[in-house]
């Protein structure tokens, strides 16, 4: 009897945790702090796997980046855009600690977007995951609150003091293999 009762106890422990974990739905969700918007992204022709769109409600440019009022106005080039790739993929390493070995079971993978500030912090952030990700709303919420106060982008030239809001669409996505 006192067997069964030591397996039943972790069994119930394990089921509450499982249950307690909010699954990232399109919708709204939130976390410990912070509300995200999930919206699933519908791609017609590719066998790839469906995937979510996860934004912060606190993004400043969720509509869209301000143009430079500037007559002459170019584009900022993509390679004037430095960022410590390094450090993103160790904070999602560090985040996501507890789940890696599940994460790589799964194949999971994180594309992050970011839009900047000209002094380099970070002002947006959106998340792409595969739909059935095992990843929940309070990890997302660690994740986007680690990565905006750890990640700073350097510009070279002058051309980004022009600019009100700096997209930041290099990212590679973080693997978990």
């Amino acid at each position: 009897m006192k067997k069964l009762i030591y397996i039943f106890i972790p069994i119930c422990f394990l089921c509450i945790k499982c249950a307690a974990q909010t699954k990232l739905m399109p919708g709204i969700i939130k976390g410990k702090r912070e509300t995200f918007s999930v919206q699933r992204i519908e791609r017609k022709f590719s066998d790839s796997p469906r995937e979510i769109i996860v934004t912060n409600k606190r993004n400043k440019y969720d509509n869209g980046l301000p143009v430079p009022k500037e007559p002459n106005f170019i584009r900022m080039n993509p390679k004037d855009i430095h960022l410590d790739t390094i450090e993103i993929r160790k904070v999602v390493y560090r985040v996501m600690a507890d789940k890696i070995n599940i994460l790589k079971q799964n194949k999971e993978k994180i594309s992050i977007g970011m839009v900047f500030k000209p002094s380099g912090s970070v002002v947006d952030i959106w998340f792409t995951l595969n739909e059935n990700t095992l990843i929940t709303a309070t990890e997302m919420e660690r994740l986007d609150n680690e990565l905006r106060t750890s990640i700073i982008a350097r510009f070279t030239g002058k051309q980004y003091l022009k600019y009100e809001a700096i997209p930041g669409n290099i990212i590679p996505p973080v693997t978990f293999q």
